[in-house]
This record gives structure tokens, sequence and C-alpha cells, in this order.
């Protein structure tokens, strides 16, 4: 049997209600030289009922519930292919994703991840943000903070990659992905499609507040594992508080946010998101909301730009 060119992973655990349209938006591909796996981590909901539509489509695997990662690295260990690309089983791609990502390949033989620019859209599939990626993501970028490049929905891997840098590590709950990235840019280049090829669904989480012990958590020890000079550990360090504070103000939680922006900028008063993106967190920590809405309305009519609510409220991310 002919190997295919890519392997597409899904891993999934109790989301029937949205893996239809992530295996739809595979089949859509304009490129055809694929194999699905998905991976079934312990569901307990109509998963397996979902999968049996698509038949011969797709091979099915099935592990007790171990976490994200583990079922990714099934899905790798299965995978057939020279590319793996990832599909979390609620998000969607665009019909030219894989063969965008292709042609970026060829140019650039060298890379070993090619990402791509990324839409966000509610639980009901609205689109509300769009997010385009740099051609080029460096370490000490990558090292610092997760610039735009799709997460692991966006990511096409060589498969070689994994063997030489491992996989994923079921240590990491959260952010598994960008440590993934991380082992693999030293040995790799990583390139972007710049425009937006997938769909990424942004929930709120139902425990906001635990939920943000473990990012934090996770964060910190991907810094100390990685960040090697001083100076990018604290860059990395001020990015790691400027977005918990986010976190912690949409938890409602404004004066602990106020003192994760004052950490942020006493590790780095530098540039590590734009002056005006901390004051203006801060500043959405002390504010009431009208104040707030006041304050776009001027930088609206002083910019002459659409007001964007993503650009104030910022989403929490993945």
């Amino acid at each position: 049997m002919t190997s295919p060119r890519v392997s597409v992973v899904i891993p999934t655990y109790n989301r029937a209600h949205f893996l239809a349209e992530a295996i739809e938006s595979v089949l859509a591909q304009t490129f055809r030289d694929w194999e699905m796996i998905v991976v079934d981590d312990g569901s307990t909901d109509d998963t397996p009922r979902v999968v049996e539509r698509y038949g011969g489509q797709l091979t099915y695997l099935r592990q007790p519930h171990l976490g994200t990662s583990a079922g990714r690295n099934a899905g790798i260990a299965r995978a057939r292919g020279q590319f793996v690309a990832f599909l979390d089983d609620d998000d969607v791609w665009l019909p030219g994703k894989l063969a965008a990502q292709l042609e970026v390949f060829e140019r650039y033989p060298q890379a070993g991840i090619v990402g791509c620019g990324e839409s966000l859209m509610d639980p009901s599939g609205r689109v509300y943000y769009e997010c385009p990626a740099k051609p080029q993501v460096t370490y000490k970028e990558l090292v610092v903070r997760y610039p735009v490049m799709g997460y692991t929905t966006g990511a096409l891997v060589r498969k070689v990659c994994f063997e030489r840098a491992g996989g994923f590590d079921p240590g990491f709950p959260r952010y598994q992905d960008w440590e993934t990235w991380l082992r693999i840019i030293r040995h790799y280049e990583i390139r972007n499609v710049e425009r937006p090829l997938i769909r990424l669904r942004i929930h709120d989480g139902p425990r906001p507040n635990a939920d943000l012990a473990t990012r934090l958590d996770c964060h910190r020890r991907m810094i100390e594992r990685h960040a090697e000079d001083p100076a990018d550990r604290r860059k990395a360090l001020a990015w790691m508080y400027y977005r918990s504070a986010g976190r912690l103000l949409k938890a409602g939680r404004p004066w602990s946010a106020v003192g994760h922006v004052a950490r942020s900028v006493a590790l780095c008063p530098g540039r590590i998101c734009g002056h005006e993106r901390r004051v203006r967190l801060l500043a959405e920590c002390l504010l009431p909301d009208k104040a707030m809405a006041a304050a776009a309305s001027v930088l609206r009519r002083a910019k002459g730009a659409k007001a964007d609510s993503a650009l104030l409220r910022g989403h929490a991310g993945r």
C-alpha cells in the first residue's frame, strides 16, 4: 500500500457535537493525498457513532482517557505520511490549507513546521476576529511568546521532527504544542502561510481560576526548560504575567490583574507587547466599563479606525 503524503491526526474527547464539522473540513481539502486518524481519548458521548458515518474514509483509534498529548502521540505513532497535520476536534480547516502549506515546504526544505494565520470563532461558529501570521518564526520570538501560527490546528509538521525532538509531553496539560515547537525549532525552521487557513473555536471555560493556575504552572515550567538567556527569560515571564492579567480580569479579579500587570512591567519595562496594550489593560482593570467604552470611542476617532472589541478585551487564548 502506498503511503499518503500527509497524515491528519484528530484527537477527540466528548466533542461529538463538533467532531463531524472538523472531519468534514478535512474531506473538503483541495489536496487529496492524506489519511485521517481520529484518536478517541475515552469519550463517553456519541463520538463512536459520529465516526461510524465516515466508514473507510478514516482510521479510528480508541484509548483510555489519557489526555490530548497522549492522543496526538498515538496518532503520530500510527501515521504513515511524510507530514503530520493536527486538527483539534472543535476547530475547522479552510479547503486550501494543506495545499498552501505544502507549497511553503517546497520553497523552504529546511522548514520542520509550517503554520498559518488563524480566524477565531465563537461556539456557534461565528467568525469574529482574523489574525495573519508572520512569514517566519524565530527561536527568540517563540521562547518569549506564542506568535500567531494557528496553534496545533494550524501546524503541518515533518514527521521526522518528532523522531528527532520527541512528541508531545503529557506533563504539560496546557501549552503542550508550544513546548513541542520549542524543541523542534532548535533543529528546524518554522515558516507560515500568512493568511488565515483555519478557524479556531474559542470557549469560555467553566472554571477560569483553576485553569489559570494550570496555565501559569505550565508556562513557568516551559520558561525554565527553554529560556536559557536571562534577557529572554525576563521577557518571557513579563509576557506570561501580561497574559495572566487579562485572564484574571476576565475571571472577575481586577486587583489581582493589576498585580500581574505590575509584575510584567517590573520584569521588562521595555517593549514585549507594546506599552499601549499594557496601559490599556491596566486602565481596564481600574476603570468601570462605561469609562472604557468612552476611551474606546476616543481611540476610534483619533485613529480613524474601526473599534475592535477583541483589541480592548482580548480573547483568553487556548
